[in-house]
């Protein structure tokens, strides 16, 4: 992911040529952190999406996101200040499971 976030350009214009060649609506950002994701990491992530999706929506191309909980990737307050929309919280599936039973682990 570093790499995409200190050089996005030639992943946006993967994206602008493979959405308007096949015709798609958009694109959705699911990307796993690393275990060593950082604050910075969370940040240029951020800013990452903001340069990405201001340069698809003129192409008529949304963005969105998927956010979780368990990584330090996922700052929803720099998040909220990106401009991708939406934002898609992931919820795993044995947490749900767990809450739903009243457990704790």
């Amino acid at each position: 992911m570093r790499t995409v976030f200190k050089n996005p350009q030639p992943f946006i214009n993967q994206c602008i040529q493979q959405g308007t060649s096949l015709g798609l609506t958009g694109f959705n950002i699911d990307w796993e952190p690393t275990a060593t994701a950082t604050e910075q990491d969370a940040l240029d992530y951020a800013n990452f999406l903001t340069t990405l999706t201001n340069a698809l929506q003129p192409k008529g191309l949304g963005v969105s996101v998927d956010v979780a909980t368990w990584n330090t990737i996922w700052n929803y307050t720099a998040l909220g200040q990106s401009t991708v929309d939406p934002v898609i919280t992931m919820v795993r599936k044995e947490s749900a499971r767990s809450i739903a039973s009243g457990s704790t682990n």
